[in-house]
């Protein structure tokens, strides 16, 4: 499995978030074996820091769905975070 925990957590100033988490996510699912598990920030919040990027659960769903038929959604464990775990076929 690879694991990427906190890493999408900070505002960009030289690049688009959006753009860099796919980069990066689609490049974790290619080297893992058996899945990925990436953690988030929600958008589904009532405060944002400035420096701090929230990604919306939606689009992650739409991203783990071009990869995988095979994925999970979590968000029952923090009121403000989310994990998407994303199987190989």
């Amino acid at each position: 499995m690879v694991l990427a925990s906190g890493v999408f957590n900070a505002r960009l100033a030289e690049e688009d978030n959006l753009v860099h988490i796919e980069r990066s996510v689609r490049r974790m699912f290619a080297l893992a074996r058996r899945a990925i598990c990436v953690d988030f920030m929600t958008t589904h919040v009532d405060f944002r820091h400035p420096d701090a990027w929230h990604t919306d659960p939606a689009w992650a769903l739409a991203l783990a769905q071009q990869l995988s038929r095979r994925f999970v959604l979590r968000q029952d464990y923090l009121p403000y975070e989310f994990a998407l775990v994303v199987h190989r076929p």
